[in-house]
């Protein structure tokens, strides 16, 4: 007899194929398909209307059915959704392909992001659910989505369900650094510019620490310059500066002189070989 059973809030629709059975009634283990307008027959019950119903509802419903008709004194329902007809889920934010995934049968997380084309490069590490009755779940998805032995791999998203995974903050570090590239928050926390060039491995023995510049694109396509003396904020005479998205922080060499136009060129043209995920 079949014992599996579908999360209570999952959303049984007309068309979709599901298998209901009774713990204590063994012969009452069926798979059925709803008609076009959510109704099931049922043996000892005939029709009854599940469609557009939770888990939840279509067991409870079931059971009514059954009480109603005195078959058993108490019986235990259980309710799996097989098959889901032309339903879709909708996933969106940091993987390559965001947008609606058809799917005829629940999916773990990993698999639905797998059939988006995986986490995009500025992918996050929280993932949140939510159900078509608005119901919300978020989860951290760990470094290896292909680990069976994560939570991730026994949880299942549905059929009108819509994920969202949370874009990771990107944060540049140039110049007289021991490793420049782009840096990720993953967290989403807030980053400083002397975090990052610590997470840059530090400076080089040629950098001009107390140059160092934060350089920042505008939404109005103008660009701001913040001096940094890294030296001062050290030493507690200076406020670190916290970072936004997309921020260069740049340490030039100690016979670096500044102009706007070099200041401008990082600015513009910066494409960073490497991107380092930090949690």
């Amino acid at each position: 007899m079949a014992t599996m059973q579908s999360a209570p809030d999952a959303i049984v629709h007309p068309g979709d194929l599901v298998t209901i059975s009774v713990l204590n009634l063994p012969s009452y283990n069926i798979s059925t398909r709803l008609s076009e307008g959510g109704d099931a027959s049922l043996p000892l019950l005939g029709i009854v209307h599940i469609g557009n119903m939770t888990v939840a509802d279509v067991q409870l419903t079931i059971r009514k059915a059954l009480l109603a008709k005195e078959i058993l004194y108490d019986p235990q329902v259980l309710v799996y959704l097989q098959e889901s007809q032309s339903q879709l889920v909708t996933i969106l934010g940091g993987v390559k392909t965001p947008g609606p995934v058809p799917l005829t049968h629940a999916v773990t997380l990993p698999q639905l992001i797998g059939m988006a084309g995986g986490l995009s490069q500025d992918g996050g590490d929280i993932a949140t659910i939510r159900t078509p009755l608005g119901k919300e779940k978020t989860l951290r998805l760990g470094l290896d989505l292909a680990d069976d032995r994560t939570q991730l791999s026994s949880f299942k998203v549905y059929p009108g369900d819509t994920v969202i995974v949370r874009k990771a903050f990107i944060y540049y570090a140039l110049g007289q650094l021991s490793h420049p590239g782009g840096y990720a928050s993953l967290d989403g926390g807030s980053m400083t510019a002397l975090r990052l060039c610590s997470l840059a491995s530090g400076y080089r023995d040629t950098a001009a620490e107390n140059k160092t510049r934060v350089i920042r694109k505008m939404p109005d396509g103008t660009i701001t310059v913040i001096k940094v003396d890294s030296n001062k904020v050290t030493q507690g005479k200076q406020q670190d500066i916290i970072l936004q998205p997309n921020d260069i922080v740049y340490v030039p060499n100690s016979a670096w002189k500044q102009t706007t136009q070099a200041i401008r060129i990082i600015a513009i043209n910066t494409v960073a070989p490497l991107l380092y995920i930090y949690q």
